[in-house]
């Protein structure tokens, strides 16, 4: 990409000691892509201490990526340095425990952030099964269907996760100085009076409140979030997602963890 071109879509990811799941994670994530749009993609390793770094340098020549190395893990905090470097109009954060993608997702973002521009974060649907509920809310949803270009477009209006999601750099630049103050903690980072303010949940509440924009699902577009036992167990991953949501104060996440061991994980590094 040509670095005074501004790109069609912006990617920020941030991860931590997850390489096994990584590797995976970028993998589909780049043979998804349409590589007809141009692409900024911002990796920030959150220190961490396995193979990530070895799996991020197999993508440090990519003319579309940036990748940056803390000394140590600064948990959401990291949000306030990763969201200002992205420079398109739409922005997208994307997990890194996300390990398929539906083809042309960058594209599909793209179409339904124009057609529901009264929407002010929309995320991909995930895989709901036996082995993870993608981290979807249970909270109720309502379809919202439009129709452009002579197809069929549904959102499912409702409370959104930031596993790979799409918000405006407009609304960002506004909000950014109280992202900032709500994620502030490097010790803490992510919780503020006992509760939980992840980087996501905080540009979803001021989006709904401050820009009065709606929120919710792209319905057909449909991603695996690993977000589980299950994946974690599989990937030798339990103990670290274990300290994360210890880290958190979230117990009974945590106990899932506890329970579950990596002896059996296939993937592991």
């Amino acid at each position: 990409m040509n670095a005074n071109r501004k790109p069609d879509i912006s990617f920020g990811m941030l991860t931590w000691n997850r390489a096994p799941m990584l590797r995976d994670c970028l993998k589909n994530f780049f043979a998804s892509l349409d590589p007809s749009l141009s692409h900024q993609i911002v990796i920030i390793d959150n220190g961490s201490t396995d193979g990530t770094r070895s799996v991020l340098e197999e993508y440090k020549d990519h003319p579309e990526v940036t990748i940056l190395y803390n000394g140590k893990n600064e948990h959401f905090a990291t949000y306030k340095k990763l969201f200002p470097m992205l420079k398109a109009d739409i922005l997208v954060d994307v997990d890194d425990d996300v390990i398929d993608f539906p083809n042309h997702f960058d594209r599909t973002l793209l179409e339904y952030m124009d057609v529901y521009r009264d929407y002010g974060f929309l995320a991909l649907n995930v895989v709901v099964d036996n082995k993870t509920t993608g981290a979807r809310p249970t909270t109720p949803y309502v379809d919202d269907v439009r129709f452009a270009s002579g197809r069929k477009m549904v959102v499912e209006e409702g409370q959104a996760g930031g596993w790979c999601a799409a918000f405006r750099r407009k609304h960002f630049r506004l909000i950014r100085p109280f992202f900032n103050f709500l994620v502030m903690s490097r010790r803490f980072s992510g919780r503020i009076g006992g509760g939980v303010w992840m980087e996501d949940a905080v540009i979803n509440g001021f989006v709904r409140s401050l820009f009065r924009k709606r929120v919710g699902i792209i319905r057909d577009a449909v991603c695996l979030h690993a977000d589980s036992p299950y994946y974690a167990k599989m990937y030798g991953l339990t103990k670290r997602e274990h300290e994360k949501y210890e880290r958190l104060s979230e117990r009974e996440n945590a106990r899932l963890y506890e329970s579950a061991s990596d002896v059996d994980g296939s993937k592991g590094d």
